[in-house]
C-alpha cells in the first residue's frame, strides 16, 4: 500500500517514476540505494535532495497549508529575503514554492505549472538572466518578474531582453510587488480579467464575490480558490492533479479525497437550486465547468 502511495506521489510531484531498483518501501520508511548510484544533477537526484531524502531511509510526512489559488515560484538565494517574500505572498492568498539556485529553478519549472515566476538576478550558480533565457528556450510561457538591486537602464534592458515580462528594483514596497503580480496575471486576454463569467455564474477576482443567477453565493476560501481556477479554464476538463498543483502548495497529498469533498460542496452551492448544471465530473479524469459536459 505504501509503495503504491509513494509511486503516485512521485508521479504527481515529479512527473517520473523512480526506478524500482532504487526505491524499496516498507512500513513508515522509504529506502534508497547509496547516493553514488544516483547520478548527480539528474531529475532523480534533485528530487531526492529537494525532499530531504537521506542515503538510507526517511519517514515521509506531508504537511498541509492554507488553500490558495494562483501558484508562484520564487527564485531567491538569500534565505531571509525569500522567507519575507514567501510569507507576504501566502498572506496575500498565493501558493508559493521556493528555489535557491538556477538548477533548482529550472527543475521546478520543468515539473510544475506556475502562474508567475519571481526571479532574482544575482544567483550563486547561474545568474537570473541565463535562467530566464533558458526558461524561454524550454518553452515556459509563465510571466517572469525580475527582482534585483541593479537599477541601471542597461540592466533593465538586459533583463527584459532575456525574456522577463517585468522588472522590479530592490528595495521595493510589498504593495507594489503585489500590484505587479496582479498586472501580470491580467495579461492573458479575457480569462485573466477581474470579472470571470460562465453562463450566469459570475466571479469577481478582486472582491472574491461569487454570484449565480444574480444571487450571491457564500464560499469558503478553499471553495473559492477551486472555483476561480475552474473558471479560468471554462469548458475544459481540468485534471485533479492540476487542481492540486494550483490550489494547494507543492506538499499537498494528492491521495486524499479533499478535492472531491470541496467539489461536492461547490456543486451543492452552485447547482442544486438551478435547473442548468454547471459543475460536471468527468469520471476518472477530473472536472469541467460549463453548461454541458461535451
Amino acid at each position: 500500500m505504501l509503495a503504491r502511495a509513494v509511486e503516485e506521489y512521485v508521479r504527481v510531484e515529479a512527473r517520473f517514476i523512480a526506478p524500482a531498483s532504487m526505491v524499496r518501501c516498507s512500513w513508515m520508511s522509504i529506502h534508497i540505494e547509496p547516493e553514488e548510484k544516483v547520478k548527480r544533477n539528474t531529475p532523480l537526484h534533485l528530487f531526492f535532495r529537494n525532499l530531504h531524502y537521506s542515503k538510507k531511509a526517511i519517514v515521509h510526512q506531508i504537511g498541509r497549508r492554507r488553500g490558495v489559488c494562483m501558484r508562484i515560484l520564487v527564485i531567491e538565494d538569500e534565505a531571509a529575503i525569500a522567507a519575507f517574500i514567501k510569507d507576504g505572498l501566502i498572506k496575500a492568498g498565493y501558493a508559493v514554492d521556493l528555489a535557491e539556485d538556477g538548477d533548482e529553478a529550472l527543475y521546478r519549472a520543468s515539473i510544475a505549472s506556475y502562474d508567475v515566476i519571481l526571479l532574482d538576478i544575482m544567483l550563486p550558480d547561474v545568474d537570473g538572466l541565463t535562467v530566464c533565457a533558458q526558461l524561454r528556450r524550454n518553452g515556459v510561457p509563465t510571466p517572469i518578474l525580475m527582482l534585483t538591486a541593479r537599477d541601471e537602464i542597461e540592466d533593465r534592458v538586459a533583463g527584459l531582453d532575456s525574456g522577463a515580462d517585468d522588472y522590479l528594483v530592490k528595495p521595493f514596497a510589498f504593495a507594489e510587488l503585489l500590484a505587479r503580480i496582479r498586472a501580470l496575471l491580467r495579461r492573458e486576454p479575457v480569462v485573466k480579467g477581474r470579472m470571470l463569467q460562465v453562463a450566469d455564474l459570475m466571479l469577481d477576482s478582486v472582491t472574491h464575490e461569487v454570484y449565480r443567477g444574480g444571487q450571491r453565493v457564500a464560499l469558503t476560501s478553499k471553495e473559492y480558490s477551486i472555483l476561480e481556477f475552474l473558471m479560468r479554464h471554462p469548458n475544459q476538463t481540468v485534471l485533479r492533479s492540476a487542481i492540486a498543483e494550483h490550489v494547494w502548495n507543492s506538499d499537498f497529498d494528492n491521495l486524499t479525497n479533499l478535492i472531491d469533498v470541496h467539489i461536492s460542496a461547490l456543486r451543492r452551492k452552485l447547482d442544486d437550486a438551478h435547473q442548468t448544471k454547471l459543475l460536471h465530473t468527468i469520471r476518472g479524469v477530473g472536472y469541467r465547468l460549463g453548461v454541458t459536459t461535451t
